[in-house]
């Protein structure tokens, strides 16, 4: 079958390129705000991956963005930037997927790339075919971002702040498909920069870990559809 040789061929190649991650050190950011199972099992079964278009859309639309960033950066760009950070002998290892070093500040980036997005407010002006590259702090526009993402920047913000030398700035850049909340069924792809301005708070994050380490059970009720270990899981 010639898609399913494609398929297979593109998913390799984006495997070499992007290199695998690895967490010899902590545990990963993401895996603090998800079912806690996960990670253990990622550990105990490393051969057991996800694998569909939806993930696909998502490396092709990082790789293409860090290839962008090295060709205008040069140097001063780093991909899959480590943060490691130690909080009551526990540690936490995650990767920025893009990293700026600039003369006066640091930049970080993480980009996301998912199906839908809810529009909850549009300013009166504005239509959603006028929604093609949004500044969230320019366009009058507010909008479903899930909450998980802006927790994790928070953090990936938290660590930067703990050890840059330099003033921080940090955003997600979120590739999706925009609906109106309103019910309405037309659609919109466009392309986000989300400011995230505030890092999370110590005690907050001594909470997620503190849930972590006692509370083995998911955080999201979707999780399970999801999980590639639902077969091997004994919950």
């Amino acid at each position: 079958m010639i898609v399913r040789r494609l398929v297979e061929e593109l998913r390799k190649r984006i495997e070499e390129e992007r290199g695998e991650l690895t967490y010899g050190r902590g545990v990963g950011i993401t895996s603090l705000l998800y079912c806690p199972l996960k990670w253990e099992y990622r550990q105990k079964y490393p051969e057991i991956r996800v694998q569909n278009a939806e993930i696909d859309d998502g490396f092709t639309f990082e790789l293409a963005m860090k290839r962008i960033l090295k060709d205008l950066y040069g140097d001063r760009f780093v991909e899959e930037k480590e943060l490691i950070y130690e909080l009551n002998g526990f540690t936490i290892q995650g990767h920025l997927d893009g990293y700026i070093e600039e003369d006066d500040k640091v930049i970080g980036l993480e980009f996301k790339h998912t199906k839908f997005m809810k529009v909850l407010e549009l300013s009166e002006n504005l239509d959603l075919d006028d929604l093609d590259i949004i500044d969230a702090c320019e366009i009058p526009v507010v909008l479903d971002i899930p909450e998980h993402y802006i927790t994790q920047a928070k953090i990936q913000r938290f660590i930067l702040e703990k050890t840059a030398d330099k003033p921080v700035e940090h955003y997600l850049i979120i590739k999706t498909t925009l609906q109106k909340a309103n019910g309405s069924r037309r659609m919109k792809k466009a392309y986000i920069q989300f400011p995230v301005n505030t890092a999370i708070r110590e005690c907050e994050l001594k909470k997620l870990i503190d849930r972590f380490q006692k509370v083995k059970e998911p955080r999201f009720s979707w999780e399970c559809r999801y999980c590639p270990f639902s077969e091997v899981c004994e919950k």
